[in-house]
């Protein structure tokens, strides 16, 4: 039988592929959003971007809405693996022992109980809602800095800058997000090598 590999849950892997933008300088930082804007632009989010603090806490917030989206392919991942058979979840943690999954390569986290997966579930939509309410926060600290509710050329200019954050986001984390999707694949292809087993155990070989 063919052996799809699927690595345990190696987050500490998994975390190297998830951008911070805090270990940039701020003038690495500026150009990076920079090179993500027609060059129209350059000049007045260079004016709107020249204070220091401005600059932080734009930073700031592409690092919160980074930990969001991280979050949100954290959360893809254990609903895939939360809606896979229950049966054969149940045999592979609970019915089956170690033996005949090593014995038939099968690469299976016994860890990965019903109630483990659903503890994880529950502490990344934990995680999410507490970073939606400090995106929120953020968002008005932002707004209060830039008087964005009266400044509409202001306003116009960081909405800008968000459409950057957007698309350095969406490539920055694709890494990340190709890492999951592979990590989905291939427990699908587990989970077919281990249905196939335990279709065939439960024939009662002898």
């Amino acid at each position: 039988m063919k052996v799809h590999r699927l690595s345990k849950e190696d987050w500490k892997r998994s975390s190297k592929l998830i951008p911070n933008y805090n270990r940039l300088s701020p003038d690495t930082f500026k150009q990076l959003i920079l090179k993500n804007l027609p060059i129209t632009y350059h000049d007045q989010i260079q004016q709107c971007l020249a204070h220091i603090d401005s600059l932080e806490c734009v930073r700031q917030l592409a690092n919160l809405w980074c930990h969001f989206f991280q979050l949100k392919i954290e959360e893809d991942y254990w609903n895939y693996v939360g809606n896979l058979s229950t049966s054969i979840m149940d045999w592979l943690s609970e019915d089956v022992s170690k033996e005949i999954i090593q014995q038939n390569s099968i690469d299976w986290d016994r860890r990965k109980t019903k109630s483990n997966i659903q503890y994880q579930i529950a502490l990344v939509q934990n995680k999410l809602q507490q970073t939606e309410y400090n995106i929120l926060k953020h968002l008005c600290q932002l707004s209060s800095m830039f008087d964005l509710k009266s400044n509409i050329r202001v306003k116009h200019l960081i909405d800008i800058i968000f459409q950057a954050l957007a698309v350095i986001l969406r490539n920055d984390l694709n890494p990340f997000h190709v890492h999951f999707e592979q990590k989905k694949l291939l427990l699908h292809f587990n989970f077919h090598d281990a249905y196939l087993v335990k279709s065939f155990y439960d024939l009662n070989p002898t």
